[in-house]
């Protein structure tokens, strides 16, 4: 009886694995401390560029949906007063949104520009940009659209 008790005491006495797994850690980051502090130098720089370069794409996002917008102004503009130099700035606007942006923003830019030589009396570049905006985008109202423009100008 007395030795069990004995190595009961020993056992109860005996660090937990808690304790012995930090203490190890410590005695392996005080042997490999100029490692350590390497590595997370490495992940803090690492870290500092994702951050840096999200915010980048957050603000060329803002500036694209800008562009875009002002693009529109234009073009609603030359829809009111008919003038060609409201119609030559928003084209100017969306062939700069269609060439930094991707997806439906991009497709969407191509509708304006494809109406835009539409009304130009470009029809050929027309065509073919109604063409890219159905072939860049998933958005069915978008390809119903550039259909559409396609039906009317193949019917002249």
């Amino acid at each position: 009886m007395a030795k069990k008790k004995k190595d009961i005491d020993k056992v109860i006495k005996q660090p937990d694995i808690v304790i012995r797994t930090i203490s190890a850690g410590y005695e392996w980051l005080k042997k490999n401390l100029k490692q350590c502090i390497i590595v997370a130098s490495v992940v803090v720089i690492l870290a500092c560029a994702a951050f840096g370069y999200k915010i980048y794409l957050d603000r060329k996002d803002e500036e694209i949906q800008r562009l875009f917008a002002e693009g529109m102004k234009y073009y609603r503009e030359y829809t009111i007063t008919g003038k060609d130099e409201a119609l030559n700035k928003a084209e100017e606007l969306f062939k700069k949104v269609s060439s930094e942006a991707g997806g439906n923003i991009k497709a969407l830019s191509k509708l304006y520009i494809g109406r835009i030589s539409y009304i130009k009396g470009k029809m050929d570049d027309a065509i073919k940009l109604y063409k890219d905006a159905q072939a860049e985008t998933d958005a069915e109202a978008i390809k119903m659209l550039s259909k559409k423009a396609l039906d009317v100008i193949e019917k002249k």
